[in-house]
Parts: structure tokens; C-alpha cells; sequence
């Protein structure tokens, strides 16, 4: 699971809304502090970094999203006191360094467990221990998958829990590749898609969530250029 806020995070776009995010929030308390995540909200409207109205998700997280979303990305941390600080990542960054190989170094190093997945209303399971983004091309990698759709992608998003994990997806792929209806290659769709928030939704509508999650996995990746 990653923040949706923005699905394509190119890393000019990443670094202006790093930038501004630190001279904003810094060393002010992030959480809890609708007034600062509102002047941070239009500001980043007033510079074009946002599009005001209207969202795509119904409950994109609002301003929050944002700082998780760089969290997500190891460019920031949270302090004890809710304010937020650089991590090096971040620094070099904002120290002239070019963001996209960060950004790219930052996604394929992106890992579960991690202090993110730990985060309040994600809670991902400890025993998935997988690089998702490492694990996405190294399936990409494969002479029988070579690409992927998002309908595609939701397989490794649920069955990818390890890189032990590529011979499963890349069979239960292949079979969805065939003409198997994809909720037929689901082993236990109550307990495969479970996740906190969508626990009381039936399977069509848990897929559709798991179906986000692949498109905005492929998007950071194809926005920082890690596939074309």
C-alpha cells in the first residue's frame, strides 16, 4: 500500500512539494494542525503542484496525504513531537542533488515491513517481507511476462508477500493471461483481500480497492522512469 494523493509523483514535482513541505512543516507540529495543512494545501495549489476541486479518490486523506506520501517515499520522518524532519534522502535532495535517481534509489529500496506500513490505518501484516517495487521488475524481468496491466498487477499486489512469491505470480498471471476470470484465481478471497479498511466490503468492491493500489504502484513507477 503506498499514498494516493498523487499517483504520478515525477521527481521535479516531488522536490518542489519536499521543499515547500519543509519550509512549512519543518519544525512546526504537522499532526493535529489543520490550519498549517491548509496553508500548505493552497499554497501548493496557488504553484500549480495541486489542482483545486475535486479529488480522484473519494477519501484521498486530504492534506495529511501529502507528508505521508513523502514518509512513504523516505524523504521525510516523524518526530515524537509530530513535527517532521529530513531524512538524507531528503537533504540531498533539497541540497541540489538530481531527484530522480533519489527517487528511484528510494522505490526499489521501499520495503515491508517498514515504519510506514506500521502507521496508523495501514498496519500491513509483519510477516510480508518483500521490496515491491524490486519484486514488480523482477517479474517484469521474466521472458513469459515482459509487462504488466494493472488488472495484472493486483495478483503480485495480494500473492506477493515474499520473493519466493515470483513462481506463484507469474503462474497465477499466465492463467489470468489465458482467460481465468481473475476471481477465480483468488486461493481465499475473504482472508487474501483482507485489509482494515475494507473488511466489511464484498469481494467486487475489495478488488476495486486492490485494483487502485496496482495502478498507483505502476504509476510511481512509471512516473520516476523505473519502466517505460
Amino acid at each position: 500500500m503506498v499514498p494516493r494523493n498523487k499517483r504520478d509523483i515525477p521527481a521535479w514535482k516531488i522536490a518542489q512539494l519536499l521543499h515547500i513541505f519543509q519550509q512549512m512543516a519543518g519544525l512546526r507540529q504537522w499532526s493535529g494542525n489543520p490550519q498549517l495543512q491548509k496553508m500548505f494545501r493552497r499554497t501548493i495549489e496557488r504553484l500549480g503542484l495541486k489542482r483545486p476541486g475535486r479529488q480522484r479518490d473519494q477519501n484521498p486523506g486530504g492534506d495529511r496525504t501529502y507528508a505521508k506520501q513523502l514518509e512513504c517515499l523516505g524523504l521525510v520522518f516523524k518526530r515524537p513531537d509530530g513535527s517532521y524532519g529530513l531524512t538524507l534522502a531528503g537533504q540531498a535532495i533539497l541540497d541540489g542533488t538530481p531527484p530522480l535517481r533519489i527517487l528511484q534509489t528510494q522505490l526499489l529500496r521501499h520495503q515491508y515491513p517498514s515504519a510506514y506500513g506500521y502507521s496508523q490505518n495501514i498496519w500491513i501484516n509483519p510477516a510480508i517481507r518483500v521490496k515491491p517495487f524490486l519484486f514488480m521488475l523482477e517479474l517484469l524481468r521474466r521472458p513469459e511476462i515482459q509487462h504488466l496491466t494493472d488488472e495484472e498487477l493486483i495478483i503480485p499486489v495480494v500473492y506477493g508477500h515474499n520473493h519466493d512469491c515470483l513462481d506463484l505470480c507469474s503462474a497465477k498471471i499466465m492463467a489470468l493471461r489465458g482467460g481465468q476470470p481473475l476471481a477465480d484465481l483468488l486461493d481465499n478471497p475473504a482472508e487474501d483481500l483482507h485489509t482494515r479498511k475494507t473488511q466489511n466490503r464484498n469481494v467486487a468492491e475489495r478488488l476495486a480497492d486492490v485494483r487502485n493500489i496496482a495502478n498507483t504502484f505502476s504509476c510511481y513507477a512509471s512516473s520516476t522512469n523505473l519502466v517505460l
